[in-house]
């Protein structure tokens, strides 16, 4: 039964999508998820013994570091969305679980990229800015209603009319 736990676990750590890294109580890293090379451009083993602070993006590392003595102190398991250095010098948005063991005097976290989903959420903005632009700059008027038909918005040009 403990044999299988351990693979069922080597299995999650081995093919997770999402960054998987240990450290130590000093916060270096002692073991790191192969997805590292993806979404890091490292390969574990270039960063295995590093300090975290190495891959910080300075302007969030101070808050890491609160983040981290709070789990210490077995408050909160959500970390804050940290930027973390790509081996190319380029920051990586990660969002971050984390937690600490007493027993192991290790942290684990999770961290999801979330580049594309900050890219998605730029696009729909600018998006709606285009919308928003051509509608008031239409000839036509337009006015907005909700489903009981009240009126929510309307341009320049209803308003004109």
């Amino acid at each position: 039964m403990l044999r299988q736990q351990a693979e069922e676990r080597r299995r999650i750590f081995e093919n997770s999508q999402d960054l998987i890294t240990v450290m130590d109580s000093r916060g270096f890293l002692v073991q790191v998820s192969p997805s590292c090379h993806a979404i890091l451009g490292y390969r574990p083993g270039e960063i295995i013994g590093r300090s975290g602070k190495d891959f910080i993006h300075p302007d969030d590392l101070e808050r890491s570091r609160e983040e981290m003595r709070a789990a210490r102190r077995g408050k909160r398991s959500r970390l804050s969305d940290t930027r973390v250095f790509h081996k190319d010098g380029h920051a990586v948005p990660l969002s971050w679980l984390g937690t600490w063991s007493e027993p192991a005097q290790r942290f684990f976290f999770v961290g999801r990229d979330m580049t594309e989903t900050l890219q998605a959420q730029q696009t729909l903005r600018e998006s709606e800015q285009l919308a928003r632009g051509i509608i008031e700059t239409a000839l036509d008027a337009f006015v907005q209603m909700n489903e009981s038909g009240r009126v929510t918005d309307w341009n320049n040009q209803a308003e004109a009319i």
